[in-house]
């Protein structure tokens, strides 16, 4: 089927089909549609026909996929010093590229800072963080607006810094006003800790990347955008890539970490907290193009998608409320995988530090959590020493010779009692957030989490 036989009335959308369609090797089904909602944004819902088990939906060359590997061949391409794991040098045309007007291509100079040791220490966040602001953000300007990245149809359909507004991360790196402090402040402590996780990561690799930056600033003079801008940048691009990349193993890197490529149209497939029901992702290794590492498609799952309209969803993962507010700035209604992270609140509970070193030494010290009708396992142990005092008995329930209900009406009480408490908290949180002014994605998100807070409280009592 020819993907020009799908019509998509966004002009962006169509010069990504045009671009993807030079490859020759590019497959989208004409049965699909990509739609934008006001709430939930861009999806992919079917247009016609229907959709069965194992179709495939999309299918991508490894040569338009943004990954460590792509990204070192095409620096390669302006450094003949740069190779790629084949061991072929792939920068012998360097010398050759002008602009219309003569000049050099800026990024002979700008990728000619690397070596080879250089960038294979980089890790895939920081390569392609500082690819794409150099494609994307800095090329034009380094060229007075006269060269465009080959890349630009695929940057063109990423999400706007706008539209990742509800990352916290971004509440905390990139604003200052009165708003993203309340934001913050409002977090649970779930979402904090995932925040505070996130923006160390972020930084870190930020300051892997900010000398070769600077080298850049100080080459093009004539370069208006600032190092504090850059960051900026480099904050909304860190964040395209979280929350649109794909697992892929990548031949050069060790760490799991590494193992991602960026697939363009595939992006557009929203979350559903449903495992193992709707499309699902392929990798053809035997497909790689004289550079890529597979073709990377998706295909249809075990749902059939019969009715026009329906929307198509690809499984991110079991994660919590918590874990897709921080990773990718949203969350989902009656989230099963939703739990609150109670940690600080029993740990308050526990003056006694030989208390705090027994429990430690057992394995049940911190990590108390509980989700929809259920408390962990690591609650009642903990709490069975809070009522009790006694180690023994508590090491006896840990390793299962007690039964709970020994250290019952007490457990229940203790819980039960914290659990009203925090229902009342959770239930103030919910106002003050709701009188927040503007930044109604981010309230909604916060509200989200709080609400299904509350669903498992209530769950519980």
């Amino acid at each position: 089927m020819r993907n020009d036989e799908t019509k998509f009335s966004d002009g962006k959308i169509s010069r990504l089909l045009e671009w993807l369609n030079g490859s020759g090797k590019c497959y989208v089904n004409p049965k699909i549609e990509v739609f934008e909602d006001p709430l939930v944004g861009r999806g992919i819902r079917l247009g016609n026909g229907m959709l069965t088990k194992n179709e495939v939906l999309i299918s991508i060359p490894s040569s338009h996929q943004l990954n460590f590997h792509t990204v070192l061949h095409w620096i390669a391409k302006f450094n003949k010093n740069i190779f790629t794991n084949d061991n072929i040098s792939i920068g012998e045309a360097a010398t050759e590229l002008f602009d219309d007007q003569g000049q050099e291509d800026p990024r002979i100079k700008a990728y000619g800072i690397f070596n080879q040791e250089e960038l294979t220490d980089f890790n895939s966040f920081q390569l392609l963080c500082l690819f794409i602001l150099a494609e994307w953000i800095l090329l034009p300007n380094w060229s007075n607006g006269t060269i465009t990245s080959w890349w630009k149809p695929f940057f063109d359909i990423f999400p706007t810094d706008d539209e990742l507004r509800s990352i916290p991360t971004k509440w905390s790196l990139v604003r200052s006003d009165k708003n993203a402090s309340i934001l913050l402040e409002s977090l649970p402590t779930a979402s904090s800790e995932h925040e505070k996780r996130i923006s160390q990561l972020l930084l870190a690799d930020w300051n892997a990347v900010r000398g070769f930056l600077k080298k850049w600033t100080e080459e093009f003079t004539h370069s208006t955008i600032g190092m504090d801008e850059l960051f900026s940048h480099f904050v909304h691009i860190y964040f395209v890539i979280n929350s649109r990349c794909l697992y892929m193993e990548i031949p050069l890197k060790t760490d799991v970490k590494d193992y991602f490529t960026m697939v363009p149209f595939v992006d557009y497939l929203n979350h559903t907290n449903k495992a193992s029901l709707h499309c699902y992702p392929e990798i053809n290794k035997l497909k790689r193009n004289v550079y890529g590492l597979g073709e990377f498609s998706i295909r249809v799952g075990n749902h059939q998608y019969e009715k026009a309209g329906e929307e198509l969803f690809l499984n991110y993962g079991a994660h919590s409320n918590d874990f897709l507010l921080a990773e990718y700035g949203f969350t989902t209604l009656c989230n099963e995988w939703n739990f609150i992270d109670l940690t600080p609140e029993f740990c308050n509970m526990f003056t006694d530090p030989k208390d705090i070193t027994f429990l430690d030494n057992l394995g049940y010290w911190k990590d108390f959590t509980i989700s929809k009708g259920e408390i962990s396992y690591r609650i009642l142990v903990a709490v069975s020493l809070l009522v009790h005092r006694d180690h023994r008995k508590t090491e006896r329930f840990a390793l299962g010779y007690i039964t709970e209900e020994y250290f019952e009406p007490e457990t229940s009480s203790v819980i039960n009692s914290l659990l009203r408490e925090l229902e009342f908290q959770y239930m103030s949180k919910i106002d003050r957030i709701s009188e927040i002014q503007d930044d109604d994605w981010c309230k909604r998100n916060l509200l989200n989490l709080y609400e299904g807070y509350i669903e498992i409280l209530r769950s519980l009592l």
